[in-house]
């Protein structure tokens, strides 16, 4: 029965101290450790083009290296200088889920309302900017039903000023 020798990784300190002669770890090893040591830091997000031709970005800004050998001047990311692709990712994902919700309310808002009140809705919204302004639209239509509502119960409890009868 044949021994089984047990292969360990070795060690950085263990890769330099050894001699060519007594070589106790492959030489291949050596090469590993010391390449591991010399790798440059990981790119946090690579630039658009980069990603698009799956180059080797090194992530420079206003535009990275391979960018920059081509002529181009700026290089567009998908977020910002110190975050992760898959921090802007799962930002962008929130951000959706919030526009989900208010583009869901604001459907309810418009088929619970009556003809004339669903129209002025959709006037309003074809008077603002969608895009700036859309979660102003849905809190002032709740808004406003919030005023109506309590426009309403203050006129049912208000108290004669008569004071009683006289």
């Amino acid at each position: 029965m044949k021994t089984v020798r047990e292969f360990l990784p070795a060690t950085l300190k263990a890769a330099s101290n050894s001699s060519p002669k007594r070589a106790s770890t492959p030489q291949y090893a050596i090469r590993t450790i010391a390449t591991a040591a010399r790798r440059r830091p990981q790119t946090q997000i690579a630039c658009n083009s980069c990603r698009r031709r799956k180059s080797k970005c090194d992530g420079l800004r206003p535009a990275c290296s391979l960018c920059a050998g081509k002529g181009r001047t700026t290089c567009e990311y998908d977020a910002g200088p110190d975050v992760t692709r898959f921090a802007a990712l799962k930002s962008k994902h929130e951000e959706l889920q919030r526009r989900l919700a208010l583009l869901e309310e604001l459907f309810r808002l418009l088929f619970t309302r009556s003809y004339g009140e669903s129209i002025e809705i959709i006037r309003r919204m074809r008077a603002t900017d969608m895009e700036i302004d859309f979660e102003n639209l849905v809190k002032f239509i709740r808004n406003g039903d919030m005023l109506v509502h309590l426009a309403s119960t203050q006129s049912k409890q208000k108290p004669s000023l008569s004071g009683g009868p006289n």
